[in-house]
């Protein structure tokens, strides 16, 4: 259970054909180097002001 105020993004591949684990592994690895994927994964800061 994430802690309050931590927002959980759950996340499934599902891997079809004849693959090794070392295949596997490395379309995970491509997986988590998606630019989308390490927007939310890191600090996110939002800076406001009134003009």
């Amino acid at each position: 259970m994430p802690a309050a105020g931590t927002n959980l993004i759950r996340r499934r591949i599902a891997l079809y054909g004849q693959l090794d684990g070392q295949q596997r592994e490395r379309l995970l690895q491509i997986a988590n180097a998606c630019p989308i994927h390490k927007v939310p994964s890191g600090e996110i800061r939002i800076d406001t002001a009134l003009e």
